[in-house]
């Protein structure tokens, strides 16, 4: 026992460490024969020493539940792959056109990446998997902050720090604006989300709550303070409800929800369509050149249900070859999925992207993870409105672990049953 609970600490200290530095590591890129982002090196050592770990210490359970697991958060990427063959076989597309569209298919093949990492922490260290992985954004994080404050001093950082507090982010300072890391901060509210949701007694808990708080707001999202208050209010519901032994009623909420949010995202394509953004600039609202964007856009496609689509990637070799250089990223995951997917294709992708985890996760009466499945896709969503969300590879990770991980050790010892017919000394922890 005592040679166990070593090995696990040297192991969680490895795996924090790895991890720190692929979240520090953000921007970093080297050159080898193409442009790789530095974090994809840690991401992949961090990958092959949990299928390491698996063939020197195989544990069964935890790897079909990491697997099955790995399969529903990657998902999505199966469906547009299904939706677009079809379509890349009857446009007859050049090969040209095709490295695009299989460079472009690497961006998402990053959320199998996210999946596999959350499941290697899972494997190793069951649900203590989440919280190492916090500990490591943490380090990371204030790494950063650290450096801001030795360069430019702490004095000003906190003054700074208040001002963007008190005018809720109307006045941003050059020195914590540094601070200002969307990906990182993306990653800490869907902490702070399931904190608050799932929040427990322990001391521990709420000391990581308020050192992710700080860190949070340093890099304050107004997009994101949005989304987590809406997801947390849902989720405080869900879970009133869930102990008051109303499930059906929790199961029926979710269900009539993600009818209504995908029919609200399909409705926000033909918002867009119809220049919905052209009338919030008109009205003062600051679209960030979104409505110039999005007119340009309406050549590329129509809001319809006999829209089938271009195809994944297409719209990327349009904004890569075609389209006028200042537009690199038109900055709305959906609009593009439709572009690329068509009409009931993006339809397809949606239900893949929330339906199938939520239920998945929270089969079998798993009330609590389900409620947690939902809130986390919902603030995915929320944020994917305004930021290129779906493409953030350390975002998933960190969603697809709170998701993949709440209720893990409990279906891990229902699968050593199932298999085996005993639980393993190492899943009764």
């Amino acid at each position: 026992m005592f040679e166990s609970k070593v090995r696990e600490k040297v192991l969680a200290v490895y795996y924090i460490a790895l991890a720190a530095m692929m979240y520090y590591m953000l921007d970093d890129t080297i050159f080898v024969y193409t442009v790789i982002p530095t974090r994809q090196i840690c991401v992949l050592l961090l990958i092959f020493s949990g299928f390491v770990s698996f063939l020197i210490r195989p544990n069964i359970a935890r790897g079909v539940e990491v697997l099955k697991g790995t399969v529903i958060l990657s998902a999505p990427l199966l469906a547009m792959v299904m939706v677009s063959l079809p379509i890349w076989i009857t446009r007859q597309i050049g090969v040209h056109e095709f490295k695009v569209v299989i460079w472009h298919h690497a961006v998402y093949v990053n959320q199998v990446f996210a999946a596999l990492t959350a499941g290697v922490f899972l494997y190793q260290f069951g649900e203590k998997g989440i919280w190492y992985n916090l500990a490591a954004i943490l380090i990371a994080n204030a790494m950063i902050v650290v450096t801001i404050m030795a360069e430019s001093g702490v004095a000003v950082y906190l003054r700074e720090f208040a001002r963007l507090i008190m005018t809720f982010a109307g006045e941003t300072g050059e020195v914590i604006a540094q601070a200002e890391l969307h990906e990182l901060v993306f990653c800490l509210g869907a902490y702070l989300i399931y904190m608050m949701v799932f929040a427990k007694k322990t001391p521990g808990h709420w000391v990581l709550f308020g050192l992710t708080t700080f860190l949070f707001l340093s890099a304050f999202k107004r997009i994101a303070m949005a989304s987590i208050a809406l997801t947390v209010v849902a989720g405080v519901v869900l879970n009133l409800l869930a102990k008051a032994n109303h499930r059906k009623w929790v199961d029926l909420i979710i269900s009539i929800a993600f009818v209504l949010i995908i029919i609200l995202l399909v409705l926000y394509i033909g918002f867009v369509e119809a220049g919905g953004f052209r009338l919030l600039e008109e009205v003062g609202v600051n679209t960030m050149s979104r409505a110039d964007m999005y007119e340009l856009m309406e050549d590329y496609y129509e809001f319809s249900p006999s829209y089938t689509g271009k195809g994944t990637g297409y719209l990327s070799y349009q904004l890569t070859y075609v389209l006028p250089l200042w537009v690199q990223a038109i900055h709305n995951d959906f609009l593009q999925h439709f572009i690329d997917l068509g009409f009931f294709g993006y339809i397809f992708w949606l239900l893949s992207l929330t339906v199938l985890r939520t239920w998945f996760f929270g089969r079998n009466g798993n009330t609590d993870a389900k409620v947690g499945a939902f809130v986390i896709t919902c603030y995915m969503l929320i944020l994917s409105t305004t930021d290129n969300t779906l493409n953030y590879q350390m975002f998933f990770t960190v969603t697809s672990l709170l998701i993949m991980g709440h209720g893990y050790d409990k279906r891990v010892r229902k699968t050593d049953e199932r298999l085996f017919g005993y639980i393993e000394e190492s899943n009764r922890l």
